[in-house]
């Protein structure tokens, strides 16, 4: 009697799964963006709300909520009703307790992974009017022009990255804080910088002119796109870090839904024409599950964890 109770409630409980996976979504979802309109986060983000809106039938928006380094746009995903209607698009790991002292999320344990949306790499870039052509020659420079090593920062998850490379290098650095990417390409035209690291998109156009130089990615391998820059590794500086840009959503979400969606960001990914969007934003699709999108974002909040406190950075 009692495991033909327990089959019974197996197979009420499978049928409303499938129930639920296919009545998702009801409504709109709502695609929640952490920066403004016409960054990284945000073409991808759209990119795929485009997908869902046309796969799923309901409308996708995005919602820009830019502020406290994506906080805001996590906190309102993480307090969403666990229905998978409301999505936190974007990297998961500047809202952690690694870079913020009050109300930090650890997205692994307070929102539910869901999709990679798209993987990308980074590059260490210098002024292309500069002996600086690989890692030893940065190194070098800085030690013939001992405090002059500035490094244009755009946030600080690239200055805390940098800083375990010049710590690896025995190069010692100013950062300089920028609000933008394209401010930090600005000074280093301008001579204001010697040093960045940041993803492909918006530097690309100043590497092919001649102004810019790659110097080095801190990707495991080197990147299709730039097989002749080397990666920091193989430069004799060993560390490992990509972009991710990932899909989340609230704890307690339905398991159908999450899946359903994860579903549609795998198929959509498969499209030449959705490949072409990505790849114009210097990132590639990737095949993710949710459990491996956790996994990830674990390994990189370890990564970035050492580099606290090799920079000896502290939360603000």
């Amino acid at each position: 009697m009692f495991s033909r109770r327990v089959l019974v409630a197996l197979a009420l409980s499978m049928l409303a799964a499938a129930a639920t996976a296919q009545q998702y979504p009801t409504r709109p979802i709502r695609v929640i963006v952490g920066y403004g309109p016409g960054g990284v986060t945000d073409v991808i983000a759209r990119i795929f709300a485009d997908e869902f809106s046309k796969r799923l039938g309901q409308p996708a928006v995005v919602e820009n909520r830019p502020g406290a380094s994506a906080l805001i746009a996590a906190t309102a995903v993480k307090n969403a009703a666990p229905d998978g209607h409301m999505l936190f698009a974007g990297s998961s790991t500047p809202f952690s307790p690694i870079f913020l002292k009050e109300n930090p999320i650890v997205a692994s344990r307070d929102m539910a992974p869901v999709a990679m949306l798209g993987q990308g790499d980074w590059f260490m870039y210098a002024p292309a009017n500069l002996p600086i052509r690989n890692l030893s020659e940065l190194a070098a420079w800085a030690k013939a022009n001992p405090g002059q090593l500035r490094f244009s920062s755009p946030a600080v998850v690239n200055t805390m990255l940098f800083s375990v490379a010049a710590k690896r290098l025995g190069a010692e650095f100013e950062s300089i804080s920028y609000k933008t990417s394209d401010q930090t390409i600005t000074a280093m035209l301008g001579g204001d910088g010697q040093v960045t690291l940041n993803s492909v998109s918006g530097f690309q156009q100043f590497v092919q002119g001649g102004r810019l130089r790659m110097i080095a990615t801190l990707s495991p391998q080197r990147s299709s796109q730039f097989p002749d820059v080397p990666t920091a590794t193989e430069q004799g500086v060993p560390m490992s870090n990509s972009l991710s840009f990932g899909l989340w959503t609230t704890q307690g979400t339905p398991r159908a839904a999450i899946m359903k969606l994860n579903a549609t960001v795998l198929e959509a990914g498969t499209s030449a024409a959705v490949q072409e969007r990505v790849r114009n934003i210097a990132l590639v699709t990737s095949r993710m599950s949710p459990e491996e999108v956790g996994k990830l974002h674990d390994s990189d909040t370890q990564v970035l964890s050492e580099a606290a406190v090799i920079g000896g950075f502290k939360p603000q």
